[in-house]
């Protein structure tokens, strides 16, 4: 996985996590929801130097694009009838690339990756993400999955969200193996 797809997972994580921290116990939500938005990222890192990625948003509040400052690369992110995220797409240069579907059922949330082959055609990513959420919304556990021989098999490793007060308190990683 690219380290741009990296960005992107990690961010759209993040932006959950926020979103639902962001809802809670709305006197106004419109005023408050826009005093919660992000418009930009700053990613550091050594190896490659600083990625600035800008996010774009409707008139609803929702995530609408991202843009990474000073290259062809942007995504649009999509959403189902509930208001709930459905698919993001990576476009380089104008030409999709890259994509996730996201399906939400009961308290889980998993994540699909699709991206397209030397030939144009789409290809399904060969391991997924499904995140537990809780009654509130709150992220409480990852777990990645990886196919083999055409069935999806648990990963060893797992993470675990701790909250205190709406916020995450600690983030543990714990392998099974």
């Amino acid at each position: 996985m690219s380290n741009l797809k990296k960005v992107f997972t990690l961010m759209m994580a993040v932006l959950l996590i926020f979103a639902s921290a962001c809802n809670k116990d709305k006197t106004d939500p419109a005023d408050e929801q826009s005093a919660c938005l992000l418009t930009k990222i700053t990613w550091v890192d050594e190896e490659d130097g600083n990625e600035i990625i800008n996010l774009e948003y409707n008139t609803d509040g929702k995530l609408v694009k991202y843009t990474f400052e000073g290259e062809t690369n942007y995504g649009i992110v999509e959403y189902n009838a509930d208001g709930k995220i459905s698919k993001t797409s990576e476009y380089d240069n104008g030409v999709e690339g890259y994509r996730e579907m996201y399906t939400w059922t009961s308290n889980f949330l998993t994540t699909t990756y699709e991206q397209k082959d030397i030939d144009g055609n789409w290809v399904e990513s060969s391991w997924k993400e499904v995140y537990t959420i809780d009654a509130v919304g709150q992220i409480t556990e990852t777990q990645e999955f990886h196919k083999q021989e055409g069935t999806w098999v648990e990963n060893s490793s797992y993470n675990l969200f701790i909250w205190e007060n709406g916020n995450i308190k600690t983030k543990e990683r714990w392998n099974t193996e």
